[in-house]
């Protein structure tokens, strides 16, 4: 029979946690856009106004967070705005809301998994009870504030929302196949196909649905205790193979994988060590809820480096081996404990492993800690003496819901959220350089100065910290020749990050407008002529594309033409790059180089020719071939109609 919800109770309690979520996060609604967010959203405005079909389809083909693009993200952010800049608050609104929307499905995927685990035909009182606090302990939790209110973090609650739909349906299907087979394999098959293709289109980890049903399918639906089974075929097609394709991915891609340790500060053997301790620490902070966190900045996170380097390390693989083997020891007796456990060791599968991503990232607990708290929930609302069961769970979602608004708080206030994580993080090249960045924006230099002093006291080799204080000393005209020479000597020979090109980037414009009369273009030439000399030179970024770019610029500027192009040139080898050749292409014909801008529209057309850039779709290619036959053409015109014009006879001839 179809499962019946008893719909009084599950409104009241749907209403409630949608009620106290809104709440909790509401606070939120009056941040900023961060970080990653500048990096993707500015495409809603790369061609103009989103308001056609045509313009429509590059930027959903122009996606570049993921290997497909995550077209089904991006389009999602067209809900909020269709241009760029645009308002933030209406992008972090739909992101407390997808956030919502999810916990209501949770609900339903608990709701389902408990009836089936106390073979209940509709939920009883207790087990509305426990799903309802296995969601909310998920929803408000404060280790959760980071993924809903960081826009761009919409891909990873977008692909949630899919895989926990898909999943739900899947435990719908799979409850309704022991008398109505064929019903259950249509809406098992339909779950995990269309549940997959939407979760993967938002982001790639959706990949993970099939083998979380499956881990669902081995924790409570196992032979011994359910009867009705799908056949094997079935299981193989639909289960187990789609569950093996991260690990095809990664048998296929391993040359791939290993290359891209190249640009990272550790090696696979190091991340995977490092990783084993990140898992307990996602543990700890989800379980027990803390007013603040590293927030966005990881870098400082210390690595292990061997199995006693440090200690922890192999305390903490052996930590894991042990709950492993507990968790599969445990599926008779508690299943439901296998199951959560099970379910947050997979849905770390593909980017807390081999993959070369940063360390640590808070957002990639949001997809698999959602049936963490399932035992815990029905354990308490199953108590001999109910009262202290409920008692103990109205705590835990007072707990969590007091500690979500505070950290929701904190995010509605950008000044005080950075400020925050570089106290955090005194040792975060990145939370130092945003508070700075921050600081500067609000006038208070002595105080963002000071601040990066005692950061590069601490640090006094890295890079990107004293380009940070070179460039805070240019725009309040507190420029020292002494620390550049200082700095010129460090870059020749210290190693620096993918970040500091930023900066770089931020230096020369800053030295091109000429508002500080002591760093014009020529300073800012020597400062990235200095970099090139380093030997490890833009490692892992191509690996020096964008300094040859940004030299590129400078030297136009100082009117050395053939250098310029010499120097696109060389990032264009480095990277081929066809939307960054392009804007090449660009300035070197705002600068009148006409001659050399169609030099480098030719390369362009060869990396697109040969299809270097592996980034670009059919789509966007097409695109550019047609923008590269349209600015050739411009070019030639406009070079005729110089010609025409030195020709022309004037008065004094």
């Amino acid at each position: 029979m179809p499962v019946k919800y008893p719909s009084i109770i599950t409104g009241i309690c749907l209403s409630g946690l949608f009620v106290l979520g809104w709440l909790v996060y509401y606070p939120g609604l009056s941040g900023q856009f961060l970080l990653d967010d500048y990096a993707n959203l500015p495409a809603l405005g790369a061609y103009g106004p989103i308001d056609n079909w045509e313009n429509l389809q590059l930027y959903l083909s122009g996606g570049i967070a993921g290997p497909t693009g995550r077209p089904l993200a991006l389009l999602s952010f067209l809900i909020d705005a269709h241009n760029w800049p645009a308002n933030p608050f209406p992008f972090k609104r739909t992101n407390i809301l997808l956030h919502l929307v999810n916990g209501c499905l949770l609900f339903w995927l608990a709701t389902q998994l408990l009836m089936h685990y106390h073979q209940e035909a509709i939920p009883g009182k207790r087990t509305v009870i426990a799903a309802t606090a296995a969601t909310a302990l998920w929803l408000l939790n404060p280790y959760l504030v980071s993924t809903t209110l960081y826009v761009v973090q919409r891909m990873t609650e977008l692909s949630a929302l899919f895989v926990i739909l898909g999943l739900a349906g899947y435990v719908h299907g799979r409850i309704l196949f022991k008398d109505r087979p064929r019903r259950g394999y249509l809406w098992m098959s339909l779950s995990l196909s269309g549940g997959t293709l939407l979760a993967v289109l938002s982001k790639e980890n959706g990949i993970l649905l099939p083998l979380l049903a499956l881990v669902i399918d081995f924790s409570l639906f196992n032979k011994r205790v359910y009867q009705g089974q799908p056949n094997t075929i079935w299981k193989w097609l639909f289960l187990r193979l789609p569950a093996l394709l991260p690990f095809a991915y990664f048998t296929v891609h391993w040359h791939g994988i290993l290359a891209g340790y190249h640009g990272r500060g550790f090696d696979l053997y190091q991340r995977l060590l490092t990783e084993s301790r990140i898992l307990w620490d996602y543990l700890y902070q989800l379980f027990i809820p803390h007013l603040h966190t590293r927030g966005l900045f990881h870098d400082s996170y210390p690595l292990s480096t061997g199995l006693l380097a440090p200690a922890t390390t192999i305390l903490s693989l052996a930590g894991l081996a042990i709950l492993l083997t507990g968790a599969l020891a445990l599926r008779k007796r508690y299943p439901l404990v296998t199951l959560s456990l099970l379910v947050f060791f997979a849905g770390h599968v593909l980017e807390s492993t081999v993959i070369p991503l940063e360390l640590y990232f808070e957002h990639r607990n949001y997809l698999p800690s959602i049936l963490l708290f399932l035992p815990i929930a029905d354990w308490l609302a199953r108590q001999q003496y109910s009262q202290r069961g409920l008692i103990g769970i109205s705590v835990l979602v007072m707990l969590f819901s007091l500690f979500t608004w505070q950290r929701s708080t904190l995010w509605g206030n950008q000044t005080q959220l950075l400020l925050t994580w570089a106290m955090a993080n005194p040792d975060s090249t990145r939370a130092q350089t945003s508070a700075t960045d921050e600081l500067s924006r609000l006038g208070a230099y002595h105080i963002a100065k000071s601040n990066l002093d005692q950061a590069i006291a601490r640090e006094p080799e890295n890079i990107t910290l004293q380009l940070r204080r070179l460039l805070l000393n240019i725009n309040h005209h507190r420029f020292s020749q002494q620390e550049f020479s200082g700095l010129l000597r460090l870059g020749q020979s210290k190693p620096y990050e993918f970040r500091a090109f930023q900066l770089l980037k931020q230096i020369a414009l800053t030295a091109k407008n000429g508002a500080n009369k002591s760093f014009g273009s020529h300073q800012a030439l020597t400062l990235l002529q200095a970099l090139e000399k380093n030997p490890k030179a833009g490692d892992g970024t191509g690996p020096d594309h964008l300094l040859q770019h940004l030299i590129g610029i400078e030297l136009l500027s100082e009117g050395k033409v053939s250098l310029a192009l010499a120097a696109f040139q060389r990032s264009l080898k480095s990277r081929p790059s066809a939307d960054a050749g392009m804007q090449q292409v660009a300035i070197l014909a705002t600068a009148g180089a006409d001659k050399q801008a169609l030099v480098l529209l030719d390369e362009v057309a060869l990396i697109l020719r040969r299809h270097k850039d592996h980034r670009l779709s059919a789509k966007k290619i097409a695109f550019l071939k047609s923008e590269i036959q349209r600015i050739r053409q411009e070019i030639i015109k406009d070079q005729k109609k110089y010609s025409n014009i030195k020709k022309k006879p004037t008065i004094n001839d």
